[in-house]
């Protein structure tokens, strides 16, 4: 985990989960880039209540592995 943590030090997020929350257009974003990409990080715009519960519905519903989770941004790994 420490390398993913290194190598997804320097990547900027690529997607943002705005106000309305997880959409399926959001999450279909989401599963594409981590295809193509494998390594990326996410800008969430919610409560820190809602991230949680945000965060694990992310891993349950695309299949990821968290990586890290640090103020409004996750790294996710697949």
């Amino acid at each position: 985990m420490k390398e993913l943590r290194k190598k997804a030090h320097h990547l900027t997020p690529i997607v943002e989960i705005g106000k309305q929350g997880l959409t399926d257009g959001v999450l279909e974003q989401i599963r594409t880039e981590l295809k193509r990409k494998r390594l990326i990080k996410v800008r969430m715009r919610q409560t820190v209540e809602e991230k949680k519960t945000l965060v694990e519905k992310l891993i349950s519903e695309t299949g990821a592995t968290l990586v890290q989770h640090v103020g409004h941004v996750v790294t996710l790994h697949k």
